[in-house]
């Protein structure tokens, strides 16, 4: 039997571990600007709160407030790993707690056998805080998402029709860092410095950009594995997937920067805001 609150596991260099530290980060980030309240589908990263949290709570600002239940998929799985699925009762987000929506897991086990995630992870748990904030009363789903088209459709879709038949706002966030650049990845194709990074800001990066907005799911799954220009393609593949059976006409990137703007260095990461509109 899973433990009925599932505690943060990140220390404190991901995000501060105090409530009144994050209250007061949040309130330093939130423009209070009036956004479109109809997003339901987000793509945000998933690096420390240092280097890509603002781009991540500027992102989650755009959703819906009348979400029953958000979704957040994480990844750092390969193609033939099984999805995970945290089976906790409640989330502890720091600055309070959220419930687990097990009637939306028991209707997507129907379809997709989850695996229980009990390991130490930041793609989902450092979006938690954000969650808590800005929908207070919604439920979260945590999964992890392989990059695998089958399953990323089946989850969509199997989302999708839950929130149908239970007249539901059901929204689906893919958290996602993007290419890992420099010798401290094992990934330099095109030189170090300035022509490595050029080459991933307006090649690599640009692409799987490209692709996940215009509803090219299977290439986005493809390029980030061929390209690594993705550690989590299976997670950005389900928030797009889910934006276009819900309609939306395609996704719009509202923030891009790389680590190197925040800690200039041979050796960087990507990160991108993407909402579906």
């Amino acid at each position: 039997m899973s433990k009925e609150i599932r505690k943060r596991i990140l220390p404190s260099g991901w995000y501060p571990d105090k409530k009144e530290e994050i209250l007061k980060i949040f309130s330093e980030w939130d423009k209070k600007e009036q956004k479109n309240n109809e997003i339901k589908a987000i793509i945000v990263p998933h690096a420390g709160w240092y280097y890509s949290g603002e781009i991540a709570f500027y992102a989650f600002s755009f959703l819906d407030k009348g979400i029953d239940t958000v979704v957040v998929a994480g990844g750092h799985l390969g193609e033939n790993d099984p999805p995970l699925a945290a089976k906790n009762r409640l989330f502890d987000a720091t600055i309070g707690d959220i419930d687990n929506n097990i009637e939306l897991l028991g209707y997507l086990s129907e379809e997709i056998k989850f695996h229980e995630d009990i390991y130490s992870d930041n793609t989902v748990e450092i979006q938690l805080p954000i969650v808590k904030y800005f929908l207070p009363e919604s439920k979260i789903l945590w999964l992890r998402i392989p990059p695998n088209y089958n399953i990323v459709l089946k989850t969509a879709e199997a989302i999708h029709n839950y929130a149908l038949e239970n007249n539901k706002k059901v929204a689906v966030v893919g958290s996602v860092d993007l290419t890992h650049y420099g010798s401290n990845y094992g990934f330099q194709p095109h030189g170090e410095g300035r022509k490595g990074l050029k080459w991933v800001r307006e090649v690599n990066d640009k692409e799987f950009i490209d692709f996940v907005s215009s509803f090219k799911i299977a290439e986005a799954i493809e390029h980030g594995k061929c390209n690594f220009s993705s550690c989590s393609s299976g997670a950005a593949a389900l928030a797009a997937q889910y934006a276009a059976i819900s309609n939306a006409k395609g996704g719009r990137l509202i923030t891009y920067k790389t680590s190197y703007e925040i800690s200039p260095a041979d050796s960087f990461v990507g990160y991108a805001g993407i909402i579906y509109e």
